[in-house]
């Protein structure tokens, strides 16, 4: 009988994703960066909306906790539509229930991803933050699941996780 698990209580780990699912670290240095080499920078117009989102959202955060639908509204969306994530190729999945099952066929995983965004052999999975609490270490294990469940023959699949805090981290804001 095939026993039924929910992702988010089931796999806490990568070891568990390497163990359940196949995958493997690759630790070629060049394995990402061969896709991201030359990017434009950024342009004035794009970096002003930049500012105005942190502030937006850094006026919201200071008051307290921040729901997951304020962080939708307030970051997530703005930045896939600044980042023309809506634009095709790309195609925006909402709600979206997914089934993995291990390589031993005797368990399979049930979950949900509240937003993704898919092109070809690209994945962008904004990480749900409980009450603004930073969860990399459980997303990463969670996501690399969902990858698992549309593998791509030999072809590599890409990944983008982030937090909103992390985004804003990176954009010189101390939270």
């Amino acid at each position: 009988m095939v026993q039924m698990l929910a992702v988010t209580e089931s796999i806490k780990s990568l070891s568990l994703v390497e163990e359940q699912f196949g995958l493997r670290q690759n630790s070629d240095e060049a394995f990402f960066w061969k896709s991201v080499q030359d990017l434009p920078e950024l342009r004035d117009i794009e970096r002003a909306e930049l500012d105005r989102l942190k502030s937006r959202f850094m006026q919201h955060f200071h008051q307290g906790q921040i729901t997951e639908g304020s962080v939708d509204r307030l970051l997530v969306s703005p930045l896939l539509d600044l980042a023309c994530f809506y634009e095709p190729p790309f195609r925006v999945e909402t709600e979206l229930s997914v089934e993995i099952t291990a390589q031993d066929g005797e368990k399979t995983y049930r979950s949900r991803i509240d937003v993704l965004v898919i092109a070809q052999r690209l994945w962008i999975v904004p990480v749900e933050e409980k009450a603004t609490r930073i969860s990399m270490k459980t997303a990463l294990p969670k996501s690399l699941s969902y990858m698992a469940t549309h593998p791509n023959g030999e072809n590599p699949m890409f990944g983008l996780l982030y937090t909103m805090l992390h985004i804003l981290k990176k954009l010189n804001i101390h939270c």
